[in-house]
């Protein structure tokens, strides 16, 4: 287990899940986080896609560095700047469900929290995220399913026909706050949290680093130069009379 997954299950029973219930049938201003700050927008499938071609770049120019390594490296850079993530279930479309989490706890979460709210077994309950049907996984974490710091998801039933008893079930079983109130709450989570830099960055720097390894080693083995990596080594003598008392009486 990597240092990144024991710190998590670690301290992941200690966290307060913060579970509120709110409801956006009124159009509510908010001048920090609404519900649209949850979704994927074509500007954010952009950055994805360009995010994805850098890596194929970075993967491309430079050879040296495997490419598992720079994903384990944007991973752990991810979990340190990404250690709180705010979750929004949609549930009926109307109803959302908030729950605060820790972007290194296990998919496996998302199911376990609204089983046992519902009271319902995990595997008749569907989570959707950005049109793709998220697995049940004890081992892929919110990051790695890109669902951290903040994923809205939407929640279904394998039969429709309990969609009202889960939002009846819902309702009743967490704090009803206003949208406001739900945003505020996800701030104060997030703020631990810092931005992101993929590792690309510090390639450019190790890049620099070994241009100049490479630029000292050219100067060394240059023939002008007295230091020259290609010159007889020659050893230094000390004149005798510089040798101590107690060396010149020993020999």
């Amino acid at each position: 287990m990597s240092s990144i997954e024991s710190e998590g299950s670690s301290v992941l029973k200690a966290i307060e899940r913060n579970v509120v219930v709110y409801e956006t049938e009124l159009t509510i201003s908010s001048p920090t986080i609404d519900d649209k700050f949850f979704d994927y927008t074509m500007a954010d499938l952009k950055y994805r896609q360009k995010d994805l071609a850098n890596q194929v770049l970075v993967e491309h120019n430079r050879p040296f560095i495997s490419q598992n390594y720079l994903e384990q490296l944007n991973r752990e850079r991810k979990h340190q700047c990404y250690k709180h993530c705010i979750i929004r279930f949609c549930i009926g479309g109307k109803v959302k469900l908030q729950a605060a989490f820790q972007s290194s706890e296990p998919v496996s979460q998302l199911f376990n929290l609204l089983a046992d709210i519902l009271k319902e077994d995990a595997s008749n309950i569907e989570l959707h995220f950005i049109h793709n049907k998220l697995q049940f996984s004890s081992t892929s974490s919110l990051l790695d399913a890109e669902i951290a710091p903040v994923g809205k998801i939407i929640v279904r039933p394998k039969e429709l026909t309990v969609l009202e008893k889960w939002i009846a079930q819902i309702k009743g079983s967490a704090k009803n706050i206003t949208p406001e109130e739900a945003n505020q709450l996800c701030q104060d989570w997030l703020r631990v949290n810092t931005t992101y830099k993929p590792c690309e960055d510090a390639l450019i720097v190790m890049e620099s680093r070994m241009d100049n390894v490479n630029l000292k080693r050219s100067t060394d083995q240059n023939p002008e130069n007295k230091n020259s990596g290609n010159m007889p080594f020659i050893p230094h003598h000390t004149p005798r009379a510089e040798f101590p008392k107690w060396f010149k009486s020993n020999q």
